[in-house]
């Protein structure tokens, strides 16, 4: 009796391949041969290896189609997928380092996804990084799928836009007469600040009065520069709300 696996690929003749012929004496060596899971794994990958369909080698398609998952089931509470692939790169390795030493072409399923890659004995994983995997997936993705073109350069557009919008802005800002006002005070480093509380003499419980600006009064030690009326508040928020909406934020 066929497995899921093998049902799945025997519409396609692959006879020939050296890629699958590899993975067929993999699945009846001792390190596969007494677990259908793994076989079945090992199976599908490769045959879309050959096929040159990276998109049923995620983990959501795995899951369906060797695992008889449901459609749609949630593989971050389900690590059936992430489990079986660790303990298949593992019997790879032995059977490579027992009686598959002396294979002419190595199979190897890099970790952050499941296509695995061929390269002939001797080279090594090292001369074929996962990243070059990646990016080759990435283009049959593409190649397979032309929306997500369009869709990437819609993002590309939509962030320069975004940017431009902001510079026009921030242009449009500084050409209002609120930024022209501000320029001179603001184009110091740092900017001139000059305060301009009057002086008073007492205090607001027992009465204050104007400070003689000579100081004729000699009342040094009861002198108040700190005090700020309801007219300086209002004008502090009058000027605030005005450097707001001319783009200004002090």
């Amino acid at each position: 009796m066929k497995t899921v696996a093998e049902q799945n690929t025997q519409i396609i003749d692959f006879t020939g391949d050296p890629r699958w012929e590899l993975t067929q004496r993999i699945i009846e060596s001792p390190h596969l041969a007494g677990s259908v899971r793994l076989r079945d794994f090992l199976l599908h990958v490769t045959a879309c290896a050959i096929r040159e369909t990276p998109e049923d080698a995620t983990e959501q398609q795995i899951g369906i189609q060797v695992f008889q998952k449901h459609p749609g089931f949630n593989s971050s509470e389900d690590s059936v997928v992430r489990s079986q692939a660790r303990l298949l790169r593992l019997k790879l390795s032995a059977y490579f380092n027992a009686e598959g030493e002396a294979e002419p072409l190595i199979m190897e399923i890099p970790k952050g996804h499941y296509l695995p890659v061929f390269f002939p004995a001797g080279e090594g994983i090292r001369n074929h990084s996962p990243s070059i995997s990646r990016i080759a997936l990435h283009r049959k993705r593409f190649a397979n799928h032309p929306w997500r073109i369009a869709a990437a350069i819609l993002l590309i557009l939509l962030g320069l836009s975004a940017i431009g919008v902001r510079v026009w802005q921030r242009h449009h800002a500084s050409s209002q007469p609120i930024s022209r006002l501000w320029a001179p005070f603001l184009a110091g480093d740092p900017p001139l600040v000059i305060y301009s509380n009057a002086v008073f003499i007492g205090d607001s419980k027992r009465g204050m009065r104007y400070a003689a600006s000579d100081g004729s009064d000699n009342q040094a030690t009861d002198r108040v520069d700190n005090y700020t009326g309801i007219g300086e508040l209002v004008s502090v928020h009058e000027l605030t709300q005005r450097s707001a909406s001319g783009g200004i934020y002090t």
